[in-house]
């Protein structure tokens, strides 16, 4: 589905006249529905982590504490995924995002040693201690951009934060976000809209919980096979 067919879709389920287009379109309850549908994907982002904006971004260190802006290390970054950071180059891992606390007693009480933390403030990394020049430092984290701009793949591939073609298509479930447009609409008509929005928050909670891959809990606190140990294919005798 895309933008003109999710608004279409909410559109008939509203009651209103289906719209030709939504894009560049003046008439106010095409723009309502194109708020909503921009606040429901906006809102979903912030909502998860979804499996399908969840990226590898990567730096080059260099030999003081500012590395530098997490935009300028991936122009689509949105938020840090936790305990993802690692040095590749000395294959330890970068310890944060620390809070404001806990960066203040470190520079208070550590001054050198061979781990390594970090934080995100003002929207670039620090690392403490200073870490070694040239170093390849890898961490995950979720796009901002939630708009498939008009690639045409299937899943979509987001490379955008907002419409700006009724081709568009979105990172999420179209169903799911044609929901959110219609209890938007309702609502911002002044009608009722509670019985819409709880059947979109029940999607919503069925897809959070479907969403990527999940780990399977062992209650009998065994150990993972193969995990973390490993051995070469051959050479080892």
């Amino acid at each position: 589905m895309t933008l003109l067919t999710i608004c279409q879709s909410a559109a008939d389920e509203i009651g209103i006249p289906e719209p030709d287009s939504i894009i560049n379109n003046t008439d106010p309850s095409v723009l309502q529905l194109k708020r909503a549908a921009t606040r429901t994907g906006k809102s979903l982002v912030i909502r998860h982590p979804w499996e399908s904006l969840v990226r590898e971004g990567s730096f080059t260190s260099s030999a003081q504490t500012d590395q530098g802006s997490m935009l300028s290390f991936e122009n689509n970054y949105g938020r840090f995924r936790n305990d993802t950071m690692y040095d590749r180059t000395s294959k330890l891992k970068i310890f944060g995002p620390l809070t404001d606390v806990q960066w203040q007693r470190l520079n208070a009480t550590v001054s050198s040693g061979v781990r390594f933390w970090f934080r995100i403030r003002a929207g670039r990394v620090i690392i403490f201690p200073t870490i070694a020049a040239s170093h390849a430092i890898f961490f995950e984290y979720v796009t901002k951009n939630w708009v498939d701009s008009g690639t045409g793949a299937t899943p979509a591939v987001p490379d955008a934060a907002v419409f700006d073609n009724d081709s568009n298509t979105v990172a999420f479930d179209e169903e799911l976000v044609t929901l959110g447009v219609i209890w938007r609409f309702l609502k911002g008509k002044g009608l009722p809209y509670q019985e819409q929005k709880l059947e979109y928050e029940t999607e919503l909670a069925d897809l959070i919980m479907q969403d990527g891959a999940k780990g399977t809990i062992n209650m009998t606190g065994g150990v993972y096979e193969g995990w973390p140990s490993n051995v070469p294919d051959s050479g080892f005798g």
